[in-house]
């Protein structure tokens, strides 16, 4: 038993990975803000990392500026959330006409929306570490617009 733990004094508690990217803050919720699916709940906000390896939100897409993000956390307008490893991403294509259609080893990720070439880049890089349905269900104005997002099993499972 250490000094501090047989004085009652309690550590500091060690951040955590999700505190570094959330800045500590994390009010209930869901999203990098807590503020439901889409996170801050304005799809049109864009707020900027201040240096190095902060996430960056641009709408409903949250990205890693280093390219290093083991994930993809697939965000929900009901709430719902599921995250898939890069690893096992095997394809990403992109049609504007279609969307985004990410193959991983068992499931397909299928994005429709507008202006999704950002999002395509942000996944075909492994920078983007959440992904979501716009908070709007329908299209209200310019930039990234994720209508919906679809998880169906690949062929043979």
């Amino acid at each position: 038993m250490s000094q501090d733990e047989r004085s009652g004094e309690r550590k500091p508690r060690k951040p955590s990975v999700l505190d570094k990217y959330t800045g500590g803050n994390r009010p209930a919720g869901d999203g990098p803000t807590g503020a439901g699916p889409g996170g801050d709940g304005n799809d049109a906000a864009v707020t900027e990392a201040s240096a190095g390896n902060e996430p960056v939100r641009r709408g409903p897409l949250v990205t890693l500026p280093a390219s290093n993000a083991a994930m993809l956390d697939v965000r929900f307008r009901d709430g719902r959330r599921q995250a898939l490893p890069y690893s096992y991403l095997a394809k990403v294509e992109f049609d504007p006409s279609v969307g985004i259609t990410c193959t991983f080893v068992s499931e397909r990720v299928i994005v429709k929306g507008r202006d999704l070439a950002s999002v395509y880049a942000a996944i075909s890089t492994h920078a983007a570490l959440a992904v979501g349905e716009s908070d709007a269900t329908f299209d209200e104005g310019e930039g990234v617009f994720i209508e919906s997002i679809t998880i169906e099993p690949v062929a043979g499972e």
